[in-house]
């Protein structure tokens, strides 16, 4: 297993102001981590190039399943090289602060992506002020009693398959042997909205939509759009530990769904930063079984939510989008039996 210790919070803000105030929450927390931040011009370019990157694997996401890689994602490399090679070791565990996405899991180095041989989690926000809680959750390892499973899918199914083949399905079913699980399927959008609140459920899968910038999800039985619902309609606090919210962009910005989660409660939060077209994080309903399975027999197995998901990615198909999902919040949560 992976060492539960943060080596580096990373923090990306073009002015010094927010950078210091990063600065000072970090000294008020116990733990032995570096602080690197970059600031200035820097900064602000790895932001601009971040988020075109961010932005590409939604709308070339048809290339990408076809082979083909992205400009901006060597732009994006060349950049974070170029301001991080001479202190980034061969591994290790980091925190990213910054006011938006800066993808470091897809940086490219000697043909090989940075999220299969480090374990990175962001924390996205524009204030600064509102983050201490949050900050200290995402720096400390956590350890939590493990309770039960809830996949909850809000939608009727968009492909030509039998709900009770679809790969999510399966691998949940599967899972009742080692834990309490619960499937929902197209609950009504009040009983959606309060799986949220369950104080019983360790994981909280939501397979759902998201709009384009992730600050919308949907969570009523329908394909029409009627049934997203912005933050605002959303739970003051969350209560699962790990939250799976998996639709388009909902990890995408310091306003998104999943931004909020974090700053609701939970801990960690793990899902798509982009758009993303039919299947997401791998090519087939094989693949997509083959990752969320490993995945969670890994957390099974006392693993880290971190590792857990670097793991996955060794093992799993996808090409690069497995990289556009990322975690929020603390990357080493641990659930024991």
């Amino acid at each position: 297993m992976s060492s539960l210790s943060i080596d580096a919070v990373i923090s990306v803000f073009p002015d010094l102001n927010r950078t210091e105030m990063v600065r000072s929450y970090l000294s008020q927390i116990p733990g032995d981590w570096e602080h690197w931040p970059i600031s200035g011009t820097t900064a602000t370019n790895m932001l601009d190039k971040g988020e075109l990157l961010r932005q590409a694997l939604g709308r070339r996401s048809y290339d990408i399943r076809l082979g083909q890689d992205l400009e901006e994602r060597q732009a994006f490399s060349e950049q974070a090289l170029e301001c991080l090679a001479l202190k980034m070791p061969d591994e290790g565990r980091f925190l990213i602060v910054a006011p938006s996405l800066v993808p470091f899991d897809l940086v490219q180095e000697d043909n090989r992506a940075w999220g299969l041989t480090h374990i990175f989690s962001h924390l996205l926000t524009d204030k600064v002020t509102d983050i201490h809680d949050c900050l200290r959750r995402s720096v400390q390892p956590i350890e939590l009693h493990l309770d039960s499973y809830l996949l909850v899918c809000p939608m009727a199914m968009d492909r030509a398959v039998p709900r009770h083949l679809q790969d999510i399905v399966t691998v949940a079913a599967s899972l009742e042997k080692y834990l309490p699980v619960e499937i929902w399927l197209q609950p009504t959008l009040p009983r959606a909205i309060s799986a949220l609140e369950r104080r019983d459920v360790s994981w909280l899968h939501i397979d759902t939509h998201g709009d384009s910038l992730g600050s919308a999800i949907m969570m009523g039985p329908t394909r029409s759009g009627s049934n997203l619902v912005g933050t605002g309609e959303l739970p003051n606090e969350v209560y699962a530990p790990l939250v799976l919210p998996i639709g388009c962009a909902l990890l995408a910005t310091s306003n998104s769904v999943g931004t909020e989660f974090i700053k609701r409660g939970a801990y960690s939060v793990f899902g798509p930063c982009s758009v993303f077209h039919s299947l997401g994080i791998a090519n087939s309903e094989e693949g997509e079984a083959n990752w969320y399975r490993n995945f969670f027999t890994a957390l099974l197995d006392g693993v880290d939510v971190g590792e857990s998901v670097r793991r996955a990615r060794q093992v799993s198909g996808g090409g690069i989008l497995k990289f556009a999902w990322m975690i929020l919040g603390t990357s080493a949560l641990v659930f024991a039996k």
